[in-house]
């Protein structure tokens, strides 16, 4: 058996485990680990806890150290500059308003268009 804790990067996301390195670290706090996509802060949503190595990609990166006021104050910052995706239905709604301007536009130049119609949202 190994002791790991279960971190998030993302709200519902993939849980990674890492080796909480003698610390004893809860559910709830924040960490600072190395990833394949560098260090990144993430959110503890299982605190130590013992596994089977099966179950464990081994080699187990550590957690670098708890996040301080600093990186919170970090990653909040980084959150508000994140762009909201649209629901998919923004999107179809988006995309059946730009072919109904070029159906008008051909229309308008002479030319024919077959008209299709667009699927109405809920």
């Amino acid at each position: 058996m190994i002791t790991v804790i279960g971190v998030r990067f993302r709200t519902a996301g993939k849980i990674y485990y890492f080796d909480p390195a003698g610390r004893q670290i809860k559910r709830g706090d924040h960490v600072i680990v190395e990833t394949a996509r560098g260090i990144e802060y993430g959110f503890v949503v299982l605190g130590n806890r013992e596994v089977e190595e099966s179950k464990v990609v081994m080699p187990l990166k550590p957690v670098i150290r708890m996040a301080t006021q600093e990186d919170e104050t970090v990653e909040k910052r980084n959150r508000e500059k994140e762009k909201p995706v649209p629901p998919p239905d923004l999107w179809m709604r988006a995309a059946c308003l730009m072919a109904s301007k070029i159906a008008s536009m051909l229309s308008s130049t002479g030319r024919t268009k077959q008209a299709e119609s667009c699927p109405r949202g809920r």
